[in-house]
């Protein structure tokens, strides 16, 4: 086989490859303030100050951001309603410049170093940033195998687990549209008030899964992080005050340590995707191989 040939067959696998390794969509996550907010179009635009690439957070100006100035679209009513122009927040886009908006947390513009998120519209997952009082969010959402559409399928549900100072203070099950204020009952100053709204999970749990590739799942949420005392009793939700009262796990009483989290990537991977990526490494390697040996 001629050299100009090996060559045409490599970048052939390579493409295929790429092509395949596309289906993930890219996520990006900015800190910056609210440059512009337009309801009309579902437009909001930010002016970047950082950006968070390989594990840590970067100035713009030693990014590989392009500009710092950048547009995405969402169609979350709290965005424009909670937040203004000149705001601090961290936003994950996905897609990058001119993508959509999955993630925006207001931070504190109280005197301190370290940023803290006092408000989140969208998936939390997706921001690196702590929230206020030392709390830390996670969630895992069980697919409605019934309603799939390639990898993803409707999430009618997500256990939520929230964490203050690395231990354990509540975890509930929410179903969409529900609203849970986590701690309530705890001796905290500062609760979480957190509404999912909707979300989504992957399909590789569901019976007869193939293995398949596609975008990641997202899902949305309203988080609140407030003082206790500013909750009316009218507010609080009615699974708070049934007769069967949520364990609280108090922050004295040795409780289960929130896991270690890798930092947040700015790409996410599918699912099966590894599987398919190894096997798909180890049939052109193959190939490669065959094409050499017959040269």
């Amino acid at each position: 086989m001629k050299k100009s040939s090996k060559c045409v067959l490599l970048l052939l696998i390579v493409s295929l490859l790429a092509v395949n390794a596309s289906a993930v969509i890219l996520e990006e996550n900015y800190k910056g303030k609210v440059s512009r907010l337009d309801p009309s179009k579902e437009i909001m635009t930010m002016q970047v100050s950082e950006v968070y690439e390989g594990g840590q957070w970067v100035t713009y100006a030693k990014s590989s951001l392009k500009n710092n100035i950048v547009a995405g679209s969402t169609d979350n009513p709290h965005i424009y309603n909670e937040l203004k122009q000149g705001d601090l927040v961290e936003a994950c886009i996905l897609g990058g410049a001119g993508g959509e908006w999955v993630a925006v947390g207001k931070i504190s513009s109280a005197g301190t170093t370290e940023s803290r998120l006092t408000m989140e519209f969208g998936d939390p997952s997706k921001l690196v940033s702590p929230y206020y009082d030392g709390y830390s969010i996670e969630y895992t959402t069980t697919p409605d195998c019934n309603e799939c559409e390639g990898t993803v399928c409707a999430a009618p549900s997500a256990t939520v687990t929230v964490y203050k100072g690395g231990n354990q203070i509540e975890k509930r099950t929410l179903s969409e549209g529900m609203t849970h204020i986590f701690g309530y009952y705890s001796e905290n100053q500062y609760v979480l008030k957190i509404t999912y709204n909707f979300g989504e999970a992957s399909s590789s749990t569901c019976p007869g899964a193939e293995m398949m590739m596609g975008p990641q799942e997202i899902s949305d949420f309203t988080i609140y992080d407030m003082q206790r005392s500013t909750i009316l009793a009218g507010e609080i939700p009615e699974e708070t005050t049934a007769t069967e009262i949520p364990t609280v796990i108090q922050t004295e009483v040795p409780a289960t340590p929130a896991p270690t989290l890798p930092p947040t990537p700015s790409t996410t991977s599918s699912p099966g995707f590894a599987g398919f990526a190894a096997m798909g490494g180890i049939a052109a390697a193959f190939i490669l191989f065959a094409a050499f040996r017959r040269d």
